[in-house]
């Protein structure tokens, strides 16, 4: 057999690659597997309740929309009164309190949500107007808006015929 044989001339567009990477790719699969084996772990050593008591790490979006910065935090299920914004420099700081309900223990029958007390630290972008920020409440989404200062946003300039 020639080595001209193992080789295919075939080229694979940047699609196909990905899908092979993945598909071939044992990573995903042994990552899952330890994250399987380290949550039966804990439920032998703390009972199933342990993951209630991991902590609550609320999901944050960032992104710029309109000449804002906006901030946004899933915090379903956390009472609107139970969150605190503060902005500090260029440190935004999100923190509060998501409470469990009060169930007699042996009626539980499970445990998979996390609660308690949370706190996110986000380093801002640079040329933000930090004092003009405003918080919004909607769904169980806290929207934070930070508007970007005026002199960093971008200036059209007309352009001039030449006679």
């Amino acid at each position: 057999m020639s080595s001209g044989a193992l080789h295919s001339d075939r080229r694979f567009d940047r699609k196909e690659v990905r899908v092979m990477l993945v598909r071939r790719s044992p990573i995903w699969a042994e990552l899952r597997a330890i994250q399987r084996e380290l949550t039966d772990l804990v439920d032998r050593i703390f009972g199933t309740e342990a993951a209630a008591f991991a902590g609550f790490v609320p999901a944050l979006d960032m992104y710029f929309q309109d000449g804002h910065c906006v901030i946004r935090a899933d915090l379903a299920g956390v009472a609107p009164e139970a969150v605190e914004v503060l902005v500090h420099g260029n440190t935004l700081m999100i923190r509060g309190e998501r409470k469990a309900p009060e169930v007699p223990r042996d009626d539980v029958v499970m445990l998979g949500i996390p609660y308690g007390r949370f706190e996110r630290t986000v380093s801002l972008p640079e040329g933000l107007d930090t004092e003009a920020v405003k918080a919004q409440w909607l769904n169980g989404i806290l929207e934070i808006r930070i508007p970007v200062a005026q002199k960093l946003l971008p200036k059209k300039v007309p352009v001039e015929i030449a006679a």
